[in-house]
């Protein structure tokens, strides 16, 4: 674990070398030196009061009180997982046919606090043995790579607090919306998704201020640069193999009719400009138990439209991030053992390159705990979801051809989640998700139980199905036990 703790400092160390150091003032100067000729007059301590000074004006002694403080505040867990898969995928070339794989991952976070400013940053060391998955380090600026990194810095950002305001810059998640499970609003972090279940959420570039007045907060967020979802590589079973003789088809569940000798999708990356910057605001509050808000969002579709290119004989569908306006709101409220929450939004697509749509959800959560005592179990947590989509104008724009609708979530979805606090060490889980139009099911179980108080062992059986055309129907061979043993500092 050392070892571990010294790289991790070496890292972190490398990341933040460029930052100012701190400097003496010239008024702190002026009384070290009044001091000093005081002191030299004692003449057999002179080599010594010179040598502490010069020891004391050093800019290292400063650094090394900065990365005293990151190390004192630092936290994260180890991950040790292993996963068994159940049946062998449909075969196609290059295909990762692994029954087993085993990963290894630290997630650390610290902050250093100067003041009024302060910075935190996070991020992961992992590796595993599947094929075509790992490479590199991350980029801080941008990653177009679709690969996990061996060490990555996923956030990194400082924080100015002044009275009732916060202005945040850098590279931070950006966590909106207030439902439990899914959540309409919450679809501009992207996902390193190599593992569709097993997800990280990736931090942007941001600059942000919220602002707060008694219940009420202001935020507005200006986003610089486009990131868009990392998607499991084409050697991986997670990428489809359900592909009929005359389809064409990618990552992202977007399936088209096609000679796939002569049509291909490619990606397209929108380019770091003025004109592709994003723009969020929010207004959130609590009003007589009511929690709420209500956002607009001006900028770049987190959702992928096609659109058609025909060239040198061969057809070709790009991968486009169009341009969208976003309205929305939600809220939150509860009574006595019951918890209820919805959201909605507006999606408004300019130039009709997408659809034009409502997406929203309703869920409730019921907490039953005092009869559950009475069998001496601690507590049980239900939570159920239903998210649905209504159409408004569908896309019309000349070249479009495939609008957004096949790859986004929660358009006729039912979740939910069971949670059993058995005892305070051990919980059992219950997730799910049923799309009800095309017959898609996710049943996962999983089983928690803590063996010291920072050791946890996880246990976890994931089960997928339905049609050759749902989301989870094409992961129907993907059926997995999966081993975690997580030790957190």
């Amino acid at each position: 674990m050392k070892k571990i703790l010294m790289l991790l400092i070496m890292f972190i160390w490398l990341m933040c070398f460029g930052l100012p150091n701190p400097v003496i003032s010239a008024k702190d100067d002026s009384d070290l030196l009044k001091d000093l000729d005081v002191e030299l007059k004692k003449g057999s301590e002179e080599e010594s009061l010179l040598t502490e000074l010069d020891t004391e004006l050093k800019p290292k002694k400063e650094e090394k009180v900065f990365l005293e403080t990151l190390i004192d505040n630092l936290s994260g867990d180890l991950r040790l997982r292993w996963q068994r898969f159940w049946y062998r995928p449909d075969d196609r070339e290059g295909l990762d046919k692994k029954f087993n794989v085993e990963e290894i991952r630290l997630k650390f976070s610290s902050f250093y606090n100067a003041g009024d400013l302060r910075l935190d940053l996070s991020g992961w060391i992992e590796a595993g043995n599947q094929d075509d998955t790992y490479a590199g380090v991350g980029k801080f600026y941008r990653d177009r790579h679709r690969e996990r990194r061996y060490v990555e810095l996923n956030e990194f950002y400082f924080t100015y607090s002044k009275g009732n305001c916060d202005l945040t810059l850098g590279k931070k998640l950006f966590k909106v919306g207030i439902s439990t499970l899914y959540s309409p609003t919450d679809r501009h972090s992207p996902r390193e998704g190599n593992d569709p279940i097993d997800f990280k959420d990736l931090g942007i570039w941001q600059g942000r201020v919220d602002y707060y007045i008694k219940d009420i907060s202001f935020t507005f967020a200006v986003l610089p640069i486009f990131q868009t979802n990392k998607s499991p590589s084409s050697h991986s079973r997670w990428t489809s193999s359900v592909i009929e003789k005359d389809e064409q088809t990618d990552s992202d569940f977007y399936t088209l009719e096609a000679d796939k000798e002569n049509t291909e999708i490619k990606d397209h990356y929108p380019g770091v400009k003025l004109r592709n910057i994003s723009y969020y605001a929010r207004i959130k509050g609590t009003w007589h138990g009511w929690d709420w808000f209500l956002s607009t969002y001006q900028g770049l579709n987190p959702y992928y439209v096609l659109k058609k290119i025909k060239k040198g004989g061969k057809t070709y569908y790009i991968k486009k991030n169009v341009f969208i306006a976003e309205y929305a709101g939600g809220f939150s409220t509860s009574y006595k053992s019951w918890e209820f929450h919805g959201e909605v939004l507006y999606n408004h697509s300019y130039n009709k390159k997408d659809d034009d749509y409502f997406n929203y959800v309703g869920g409730i959560t019921y907490t039953i705990d005092e009869w559950l005592q009475r069998l001496h179990l601690k507590k049980l947590i239900i939570i159920v979801e239903y998210a649905g989509e209504i159409p408004v104008h569908g896309q019309k724009a000349r070249y479009y051809e495939k609008s957004s609708r096949e790859c986004r979530a929660g358009r006729n979805d039912i979740y939910s989640l069971f949670r059993l606090e058995a005892t305070d060490d051990l919980i059992f889980k219950y997730k799910s998700n049923f799309e009800l139009s095309k017959g898609g099911r996710a049943n996962i179980f999983i089983s928690e139980y803590r063996l010291k108080p920072r050791v946890k062992w996880r246990t976890s059986f994931e089960f997928f199905n339905g049609g050759k055309k749902s989301y989870y129907g094409r992961w129907r061979k993907n059926d997995r036990m999966v081993m975690e043993l997580i030790y957190s500092f």
